[in-house]
């Protein structure tokens, strides 16, 4: 339920965000790869993410979009945002980082034109459920007329049942803060309310009514102790509406739009569920949308990360191998022992967690989950992995090429719905690099973030969380410094008290330092190329 931008609405909405700005931070779930891929897995043609033009309401400070137009150079980006003070921020990155494929324009959102403009993926994060109903309404009308014809929209907001309490809470204590103006004593007071309640509810009322506040005190307390921005925001805002999933996608109807999907593809799934459960939304449920709802009811959902596109584009709910050819794939599944044949029937062990394995007999399975394993964690092109499983089969295998490459589609499906973090999906290789250079280069948005923030953003659009002194050594990734070089940066910094460095004890030997320190910054850059920070 992470807000993470401005609602541009009303003549008081933006003077709230620049008293309280949001901490820089990006979106996974917004990146135009993450649209594109589950567009494409549901029938859609998606435009290239390469050249994509991509529109954001509610930037912020550009902390989402700015890596993305970073790792898209050949992009276009816009953001709209009612606060000045953000957007001046953002400027400011933007200059550090010589972009010049986006634009922040401090604006607000009844005063956009749609039309005027197209583009091919247009993203409100953290803004729908925190405007008025009419801008709503606008935002649907934006995505309606600037959307290409095969573009996707992504729209977050709060969801009810699961925002029920949080609905109850967040009334409760606008009533007691309702002669406070100043955003900060707002929130003390607010938090103030919720300690009260928390201890002396629980004496009184009935015991159901006593647990679900507890715990939906401790949870929104958990969240102001780690980001009093966003709890403020959240929480304090003159709007927060939450929806039934059901009442967002009748609204995209009335503009001649369509849900597509989640961004978050795993919430859709219902392996989870007990065969009763599953038996009732067969029963129950005649449109894919019905059967949305219905799992929002089973989990108590609260959040949601709709994606929509237009309402002629011809769309599939069962997802095959049409779809994934179209894609790259990442395994992060490796196999216990790369000496077990591939070729016959003999089991190999594939780890998938600490507690968990998976075991494979089939050749063509076995085969192609080694060759994905060989080349992490670059994305393999599925046409690729389909020729190179063919190729390594011994001649005279039964199957033919276009059965082994449904039954390669069949298993990466299968591990996908168990296991999501393990097999990923994409449409376009990022510019990171999976070797380290002799003087490594980081990602200069990653560099910038290391220096002013903490997490970082990596060049797939994750977030990264870094100890200090792993955050001084990436801001050191110049492509100027050999590895000796950064040694020395590390130890005078941690000699000098600036950097402090968990694994080295106090009154450690000056030799021994330097041997930690060399083996540790050796290691990190081999991190920082498997999660995707550096660039050639």
């Amino acid at each position: 339920m992470t807000v993470g931008s401005t609602p541009p609405a009303g003549s008081d909405a933006g003077k709230s965000y620049d008293e309280i700005p949001y901490a820089t931070l990006s979106h996974y779930f917004t990146h135009p790869d993450r649209l594109a891929t589950v567009g494409t897995l549901f029938g859609l043609l998606p435009p290239p993410v390469e050249s994509c033009r991509v529109l954001e309401l509610g930037c912020a400070g550009g902390g989402n979009l700015i890596p993305m137009a970073y790792a898209l150079p050949g992009g276009q980006f816009v953001g709209i945002d009612l606060s000045p003070v953000q957007i001046e921020q953002g400027q400011k990155y933007i200059d550090m980082l010589k972009l010049s494929n986006i634009c922040l324009v401090c604006q607000d959102l009844i005063d956009f034109a749609p039309g005027q403009a197209t583009f091919d993926y247009i993203l409100v994060h953290g803004v729908f459920s925190w405007i008025p109903p009419r801008l709503q309404e606008q935002v649907f009308e934006i995505c309606r007329q600037s959307l290409t014809a095969n573009g996707v929209a992504y729209i977050s907001y709060n969801v009810l049942p699961g925002w029920t309490m949080e609905q109850a809470l967040r009334q409760i204590m606008l009533f007691h803060i309702r002669q406070e103006n100043q955003p900060l004593q707002r929130f003390q007071k607010a938090l103030e309310l919720l300690d009260f309640l928390a201890k002396e509810a629980s004496a009184a009322g009935d015991e159901t009514y006593r647990d679900r506040l507890r715990k939906t005190i401790q949870r929104m307390r958990k969240y102001a102790d780690a980001n009093y921005q966003y709890w403020i925001h959240e929480y304090l805002e003159e709007f927060n509406t939450p929806f039934y999933f059901s009442q967002v996608v009748e609204m995209a109807d009335r503009h001649a739009m369509q849900y597509l999907a989640d961004s978050d593809l795993p919430t859709m799934y219902t392996h989870d569920l007990s065969d009763e459960s599953r038996q009732f939304l067969e029963k129950h449920t005649q449109t894919w949308v019905e059967r949305e709802q219905y799992l929002d009811f089973l989990r108590n959902r609260m959040f949601r990360r709709s994606l929509f596109c237009r309402q002629e584009a011809a769309l599939t709910r069962q997802p095959g191998l049409a779809q994934l050819a179209r894609l790259n794939v990442v395994s992060r599944i490796l196999p216990v022992d790369y000496q077990v044949s591939t070729v016959d029937d003999s089991p190999m062990v594939f780890e998938v967690t600490k507690e968990d394995i998976l075991t494979f007999h089939d050749p063509v399975q076995k085969t192609a989950l080694v060759y994905l394993a060989e080349q992490l964690p670059r994305p393999v092109p599925f046409s690729e992995l389909a020729q190179a499983t063919r190729a390594r089969l011994p001649a005279g295998y039964p199957q033919d090429q276009a059965a082994s490459a449904e039954e390669i589609a069949r298993v990466l499906f299968m591990i996908h719905t168990f296991y999501p973090s393990l097999i990923n999906f994409n449409t376009w290789v990022p510019p990171s690099i999976w070797e380290v250079n002799p003087q490594p280069t980081a990602s200069a948005v990653a560099r910038l973030l290391a220096a002013t923030s903490n997490p970082v953003t990596n060049l797939i659009h994750r977030r990264v969380d870094l100890e200090k002194h792993n955050r001084y050594l990436l801001w050191c990734l110049n492509g100027e410094r050999s590895q000796a070089e950064l040694v020395d940066m590390l130890e005078t910094a941690w000699r000098e008290g600036r950097i402090p460095i968990p694994y080295l004890k106090p009154g450690c030997e000056p030799q021994t330092a330097r041997e930690a320190i060399s083996a540790q910054v050796a290691f990190q850059l081999k991190d920082f190329a498997g999660l995707h920070l550096l660039v050639a």
